[in-house]
């Protein structure tokens, strides 16, 4: 029941939208009601749930009056304006000339007052972070945080409202209010400089955020990315694993003055700690639950391990119901449970399997493997990836993060004393983590660990948890039947989850501004792109759309690896953005038609070089392969100067035709085939679409993609062309991305609605050359 209780408490929490929802004051209401009932008779499940219908009236009541209300109405009306504000750093992190800070806003105007409940994230080109806790005036532009322009992509407006962030702005101006650090702040100041004697700059702070976590000390972005790509996140941010350690020590070193002597030290120690963190919810958790233990011990009382975790989230829940939309909380809460729960069990079917294995060596090895089993199913649904080098990387440092914290810590101590006292543990520390970061970062860089999955929705969540308690089923109750099934189920949730979903042929026109790009999934699994979006600068700052844009669909859409990228011609707002999709995916090949002509291709065969991909001329004019689905080339068209690179792809009775940006005539049209969908020459220039080819092609729908605004494409003749000849037509640009996707039958058009692809329209395949067994 305990672990039902938890799971329902966390999960509502994560997954809800609001901390204030029904469903969340019921889970609530749930986990009370078992508090009340099972703390000290065990009460069937029946009564729990009887005592939790009248105190859900109550709890709501309650979570609306507490939850932290972020009246993001109040921003709605400056955005896209400029406003003068007063905040106050919660955090901030970046590089030099691109910092970006979360404030707690105290006041702003424009001229007028303007209301400010909550938080805003702040972009200035500032030479470094500033610390926590500054107050500063700043003067500025208000945006709207962009959600996700795709299904699956990362959300950023919907991760920013998780951190309480309603709005963002762009600094023009900036001045810091002095004499608001506190002598807190002032300690967490001198800590980095600690840990940087006798290290590199990056491994002070990083020694930092292995006692103190990520939330005091700022972290180098690149060392983040890599320990993200691992999951090994928990090691690094303040966490209940610094805190748990340093209670060990604390207890082990104590325990000769007496129980309560001992105490009585260490709360003052775990108190300092805390605050020198930040306290985030994490380590909130952590605390609630340590202390639960320390008054147990106090008065002699034995404390449950679980019913501890329990009170403690349910604790701390009705002091603060914004910990419920606090991944981290949820995280730390799943993971502590796995470690009570699912770790012991497991630690005593290796020791007696192995009698001979040290039994600290058996912990260290079941300690990630169970708290990864209660996180995963969550860190799936909210990232959507999976690392295969997790748990070996995991397991790895798990016995070297726990040596340095403990050392780490009595380094701090002695270097606010002293600094030099700690130079020679600051010494032994840099050495040994740079060797660690250089372990880790070959780990990350092997192709294909990182795999992006499809996320699984709250239906599959709540089987997938409810398998897992399953496996904690006593064995009298089911037999031994019960664990072996949960497991049976528990890897069916999985397969599920992972399962790529491969439907027999899909293209995508994705919006990538004033550019082209598409994605070709093909029937036997291969991934083409054609072209990559530009590289420009947008308001002054670099702007790359295949880093920016491409990359992150194929990432969400599952794409570990391209077959093939096919460059139509050496134009930059079609190859611009080719080497920010080589550094962020693997590719084999790369076609083109121009060859190395200009400064973008000499750089985007730099990027091909170094990423290992094999680069080739277009073959000759003809049908190729691309598993299952047929290709057709026309390397002779032109543009000016430049030869173009016009394809038609086709898969049964479903064509496409992309004749890029060929200058196309009324002669010249004879070579192009029927198509279902036409994407419009040039860009929608009316000259490139005269009615030779529409009579030619016959399409039912033209494609516009990537038409910059200023060049004001489509113009109205061809607009009237288009409807004369019953085409209809799609701006990616305006109407957002099209995928067309057909079983060499049937085809349909779908696009973006509330963030999930809705079916435009339904057609049967008459065009494109007739296949059998997937063969022309």
């Amino acid at each position: 029941m305990t672990l039902l209780l938890i799971t329902l408490i966390v999960l509502a929490g994560a997954l809800s939208p609001a901390p204030g929802a029904t469903v969340w004051a019921a889970c609530l209401a749930v986990g009370l009601a078992g508090l009340i009932l099972r703390l000290r008779h065990q009460w069937p499940t029946v009564a729990v749930c009887l005592l939790a219908v009248p105190l859900l009236p109550l709890m709501s009541a309650y979570t609306a009056w507490r939850a932290p209300a972020v009246d993001a109405q109040a921003w709605d009306e400056w955005f896209g304006k400029r406003v003068q504000l007063i905040g106050t750093v919660a955090s901030a992190q970046g590089q030099p000339g691109h910092v970006s800070a979360v404030l707690t806003i105290e006041q702003g105007w424009r001229p007028q007052r303007l209301r400010t409940e909550g938080a805003i994230q702040v972009m200035w080109p500032a030479l470094q972070p500033p610390p926590a806790g500054t107050r500063w005036l700043l003067d500025g532009d208000i945006m709207a945080p962009r959600g996700s322009l795709l299904p699956g992509m990362f959300d950023r407006a919907d991760w920013l409202a998780r951190k309480g962030v309603v709005a963002q702005m762009r600094v023009r101006h900036w001045a810091a209010l002095a004499g608001e650090i506190s002598w807190l702040e002032q300690v967490r100041l001198r800590l980095v400089p600690i840990f940087t004697q006798g290290t590199d700059g990056r491994i002070g702070p990083l020694a930092a955020s292995l006692v103190f976590g990520v939330s005091s000390t700022p972290l180098d972005p690149e060392l983040m990315q890599v320990f993200r790509r691992l999951n090994l996140t928990h090691y690094v941010a303040a966490s209940g694993f610094q805190l748990t350690l340093l209670t060990g020590v604390c207890v082990v070193i104590t325990q000769r003055w007496g129980r309560r002597t001992g105490i009585l030290i260490s709360v003052p120690i775990l108190t300092v700690y805390i605050a020198l963190t930040g306290a985030p919810a994490s380590i909130i958790r952590a605390a609630a639950v340590t202390g639960l233990g320390l008054i147990g011990t106090w008065f002699d009382r034995p404390t449950h391990p679980t019913r501890a975790l329990l009170v403690a989230a349910c604790g701390l829940l009705l002091w603060s119901p914004g910990y419920a939309q606090d991944l981290g909380f949820a995280f730390s809460v799943l993971a502590t449970w796995g470690l009570l729960s699912t770790a012991p069990g497991w630690e005593r079917w290796l020791l007696g399997r192995w009698p001979r294995l040290p039994a600290w060596l058996a912990a260290s090895l079941v300690t990630p493997l169970a708290a990864q089993l209660w996180v995963m199913p969550l860190q799936l649904h909210t990232f959507g990836q999976v690392s295969g080098l997790s748990l070996p990387a995991n397991i790895i440092s798990g016995f070297a993060v726990d040596l340095w914290t403990k050392v780490g810590f009595v380094a701090a101590c002695l270097g606010l004393i002293w600094a030099p006292l700690a130079l020679p543990l600051t010494w032994v520390l840099g050495w040994t983590i740079q060797a660690w970061v250089i372990l880790l970062t070959w780990f990350s860089s092997v192709p294909g660990q990182a795999m992006t999955v499809s996320r699984p929705d709250t239906v599959l969540m709540m089987v997938w948890y409810g398998v897992l308690a399953l496996l904690h089923v006593p064995t009298q109750v089911y037999g031994h039947w019960g664990p072996v099934a949960g497991w049976g189920l528990a890897h069916a949730c999985l397969v599920a989850a992972c399962w790529p979903q491969r439907p027999a042929f899909v293209m995508t026109f994705l919006p990538v501004g004033a550019g082209s790009a598409s994605h070709v999934q093909v029937p036997g699994g291969g991934h083409w792109l054609v072209d990559a979006g530009p590289s420009i600068y947008m308001k002054g700052e670099p702007w790359d759309a295949g880093e920016l844009r491409v990359v992150p669909y194929l990432q969400a859409a599952g794409v570990s690896r391209i077959t093939g990228l096919i460059l139509t011609t050496a134009a930059n707002h079609h190859a611009g953005g080719v080497s920010g999709v080589l550094n962020g995916c693997p590719t084999e090949r790369l076609f083109e038609t121009n060859g190395i002509d200009n400064p973008m291709m000499i750089r985007t065969s730099q990027a091909a070089l170094a990423a290992g991909t094999r680069w080739q001329h277009v073959p000759e004019q003809g049908w190729h392969w691309a598993s299952g689905a047929a290709v057709s080339v026309w390397p002779g068209l032109r543009r000016d100067e430049r030869q173009v690179l016009g394809l038609h792809w086709s898969y049964g009775r479903t064509s496409i035709l992309n004749p890029g940006d060929a200058d196309v005539d009324g002669g010249g049209t004879q070579a192009f085939p029927l198509a279902d969908i036409l994407v419009l020459p040039d860009h929608g220039k009316s000259e490139a679409c005269p009615d030779a080819l529409l009579n030619r092609v016959r399409p039912c729908w033209a494609v516009l993609d990537g038409a910059n605004p200023t060049w004001h494409r489509p113009k109205p003749d061809l607009r009237q062309r288009l409807s004369d000849h019953g085409v209809r037509l799609w701006d990616t640009g305006t109407d957002g991305p099209l995928r067309l996707v057909s079983d060499g039958r049937r085809w349909e058009l779908q696009t973006v609605k509330t963030k999930v692809w809705q079916t435009v329209k339904t057609c049967q395949g008459n065009t494109g050359p007739a296949m059998a067994d997937g063969k022309p």
